[in-house]
């Protein structure tokens, strides 16, 4: 198994799953559900999407429920526009991906929620609070 996943390495076949996001706008707030693994090739969609959402004024909920794998880069986005935003929340990542966020403290700059139902009742507090 190691020498095929060398071979497509040194082919240069893509080894990382394809990456989807979506966005839905549910009364003032946007929710960008990400699919996939987030990682340098498929970064930019993200930030692009957070970026629109964020600018707009509106409070973010980032579903990372279908997100099998973060990188650094991945990291760096969701940090960026945690620094952007007013109001960014994580929303039920998956035990892999909760763990790196609890390994790289980012719990203390974005609040992570296992459901939706609990992050928008922090969104419509911050929506109602303008």
């Amino acid at each position: 198994m190691r020498g095929a996943f060398n071979r497509k390495i040194l082919r240069g076949d893509r080894v990382t799953a394809p990456m989807e996001v979506t966005v839905a706008h549910n009364g003032a707030a946007a929710t960008v559900v990400v699919a996939g693994e987030l990682d340098l090739s498929s970064a930019d969609r993200l930030r692009d999407a957070l970026r629109g959402e964020v600018d707009a004024g509106r409070p973010v909920l980032v579903d990372l429920r279908s997100c099998t794998f973060i990188d650094s880069v991945g990291l760096s986005v969701l940090i960026q526009a945690a620094q952007r935003g007013r109001t960014l929340a994580i929303v039920s990542p998956s035990a892999a991906v909760r763990r790196l966020l609890e390994l790289a403290r980012l719990e203390s700059l974005i609040p992570v929620f296992d459901s939706e139902a609990e992050a928008g009742a922090l969104a419509a507090s911050q929506a109602s609070a303008e």
